[in-house]
């Protein structure tokens, strides 16, 4: 199986990392992240490519 890893952005690492090892759904860690200041109110700049 080929892997290719990287960091899109801060934002967008915390998000998926925490989705991956916690099994978390994406509008809890969005939520989480808007909290702890790691995205901004509007997201869309920071994961608008994740957003569905």
């Amino acid at each position: 199986m080929n892997k290719i890893q990287g960091i899109l952005n801060g934002t967008s690492n915390y998000i998926l990392s925490k989705m991956e090892v916690e099994g978390s759904s994406y509008d809890e860690v969005l939520k989480e992240a808007q909290e702890l200041g790691y995205a901004e109110a509007d997201p869309t700049a920071d994961v608008g490519a994740l957003m569905p």
